[in-house]
């Protein structure tokens, strides 16, 4: 199990906060892949609750690369293009992406430890 505890009380979380959070999210789908080659049911939970997480960065606050401000969440879907919805879909997922190339290169470069913990 992988899970976030941030070492002080936070308000008002950041881009920062919310990316480290994001990669603990998928560190046990990561983990399942580098060891097993494949991944379990296990990580249904953890998706979702990373998946919400990007969707909510890009969607809502501001957090995409596209450079859209507002919050896209609260637009009635058929009163938003279906270029700027698939445009935002798509910055959620590549920050998924992102994450998890970040959180694979990380759990490879301490694998020790990671083997450590699960033994």
């Amino acid at each position: 199990m992988v899970h976030h505890m941030p070492i002080e009380e936070i308000h008002a979380p950041d881009q920062e906060s919310f990316v480290g959070w994001l990669r603990a999210s998928l560190g046990g789908y990561a983990a399942e892949r580098i060891k097993y080659g494949i991944t379990s049911s296990g990580v249904g939970s953890d998706f979702s609750t990373a998946a919400v997480m990007a969707h909510r960065m890009v969607w809502g606050m501001g957090m995409g690369k596209s450079g859209f401000i507002g919050n896209y969440s609260a637009i009635n879907k058929n009163e938003r293009s279906t270029a700027i919805t698939d445009m935002l879909e798509r910055e959620a997922q590549e920050l998924l992406r992102e994450q998890l190339v970040e959180v694979e290169k990380l759990l490879k470069d301490n694998w020790k430890i990671v083997e450590r913990f699960t033994a």
